[in-house]
This record gives C-alpha cells, structure tokens and sequence, in this order.
C-alpha cells in the first residue's frame, strides 16, 4: 500500500510543473485545435520574444498560449526567447516534463529547435533528443542541451504534431530505503507529444 501511494505521489509530481492548469494534449486535441487556430501574420522576426536571463529558467506550455506560425513545414505552435549578448561560451538546456497518467495521455514533448542570429538568419535547426532526467522535485523530465555559438541571439522551440506517433524509452525506478530496500523498476516507453509544460535556459558552460 505505501509504495502504491509513493507511485501515486510520483505521478502528481511529475504534474507540478508550471503553476495554474497545465494541459498534456492528446493527438487528435492537438490536430484540432491547430486546425481551429490562425497563423499569426508576418514572419518570425516581428513575433514577441521572451528574454532569457543568463542562468534563470523560464517555465512555459509548448501552445498553451496559442501562438502558430508556419516555419515552413505547415503551421506548428511555438515559443520564442532572446538571449542577451555574453561573451562567455553558452549552453541551452531545454527541459521537457512528464506526464504518466495512465500512460493514456502521458507524453513527453520532443521539440525542434531553431537558432537564429541578430539579423533572423538561422544558425541551426534540429529536432531535440530529450534525454531522461530528474527534476529538483523528484519527478521525472526529459532534457536537452546544445552549444550556442558566439553570434546566437533568438531561440525558437515548436513542434511536429507527426512526433505523437513516436516513442521513447524511459526507465522507471522505485525504492524503499527504510526499514529495507523494497521497490520496483522497469524499462518502458513513452509516447512523444506535441504540447505541453516545458522550462529553458541559457548559462555558462562552466556551470
């Protein structure tokens, strides 16, 4: 009974993410709903940019705020940050939760990414590769990091509603330490979704 009720805590954790409502949409909600929303007018470089301080996260919902744009592959929600200028080397690490109820809706948001310079021309453009992590909570997150080269002044993360039909693996561990190791653990997959609660930063490579 102790374990189910910790398992049970360890999936609610993993919803703590943002604060207010956080939604995991399905397949089919998030076809509609992109279906349903307008591209918004003009190109990438007269959106609003989020500033990204060095070695501050900022949390965010992948479409939770409705914004779409078309970056060439048909229209897709997005998110885009500033970074400032700093000459020391940068990282981006950019963190996908987790979301396992009843592996029913349960995803993990595996973004492409776009790196552009002051003058919007891109610098680099690929599809994350979430690696399974922790989050200071406990909860299960799925992470990415890339190096960001000295002239890298706009970052834009989306998605490809194509991605849900993917999955993922992801290692699931659950011990007792007290009064014995009692537990479980198992080897499983996750579906790759498109929208959802996510958290990014930019800092130092020394940290």
């Amino acid at each position: 009974m102790l374990i189910r009720n910790i398992a049970t805590a360890t999936v609610l954790g993993a919803l703590v993410f943002l604060p207010g409502c956080v939604t995991y949409p399905t397949r089919d909600e998030y076809v509609s709903r992109l279906s349903a929303t307008p591209a918004l007018p003009g190109k990438i470089s007269e959106q609003t940019f989020t500033m990204l301080e060095m070695n501050e996260w900022v949390k965010y919902e992948l479409g939770g705020d409705g914004n779409v744009l078309d970056f060439g592959n048909g229209k897709t929600f997005f998110a885009a940050f500033e970074i400032r200028p700093d000459p020391s080397p940068r990282r981006l690490e950019l963190r996908s939760a987790f979301s396992s109820i009843a592996q029913a809706r349960g995803h993990v948001v595996f973004p492409t990414l776009l790196v552009l310079d002051a003058d919007f021309t891109s610098l680099l453009e690929e599809e994350s590769e979430m690696r399974q992590s922790s989050a200071p909570s406990g909860s299960t997150e799925f992470s990415h990091e890339i190096n960001l080269s000295a002239d890298a002044k706009y970052v834009v993360v989306h998605t490809d509603p194509k991605n849900v039909n993917r999955e993922v693996p992801w290692h699931y561990s659950l011990y007792i330490a007290s009064p014995v190791n009692v537990g479980t653990e198992s080897n499983s997959r996750a579906k790759v979704g498109v929208g959802g609660p996510m958290r990014i930063r930019v800092h130092t490579e020394a940290d």
